[in-house]
């Protein structure tokens, strides 16, 4: 089976926003059934053939790892110039269009324990991975006896 690929959003540069990076070397170690890729939030998300986006990124206003399945739940920054131009309307546009039908933010908060993140995360894939294993579980073509 392929492994679903999860972005790791941020800016290596702008430290409140190199947080989700920091947490890079913790998730490839522990959650191997999943291929971690970097991606900067300035850079153009190249979406051949895939339909869901999933992305560790920072968090403003959250003080726990929280999980965003639409980008309704997030504010668009003003925009002035086509250089405000961010990962969120870039999401956007491509739901829109119909690139990309599913969106899963899992959120950190910009401060806190490393340790409670990291536990929070584990939680967080847990469920995500008895989710899909009950998709690939269900009843579908059984019959009753």
């Amino acid at each position: 089976m392929k492994q679903k690929t999860i972005y790791i959003i941020g800016n290596p540069i702008v430290s409140l926003d190199a947080h989700a990076i920091s947490l890079m070397p913790f998730v490839q170690r522990t959650f191997l059934n999943y291929q971690f890729v970097h991606l900067d939030p300035t850079e153009e998300i190249d979406y051949r053939d895939k339909k869901e986006f999933i992305g560790i990124d920072t968090v403003m206003g959250i003080e726990k790892v929280m999980v965003f399945h639409t980008l309704d739940d997030f504010i668009l920054s003003p925009r002035f110039s086509p250089h405000d131009y961010d990962l969120l309307t870039q999401l956007k546009l491509l739901q829109k269009l119909g690139k990309i039908t599913t969106c899963i933010i899992i959120g950190i908060p910009t401060k806190g324990s490393k340790k409670i993140i990291q536990h929070d995360l584990k939680n967080v894939f847990s469920s995500m991975t008895l989710s899909e294993n009950a998709k690939r579980n269900s009843y579908k073509g059984h019959t009753h006896g």
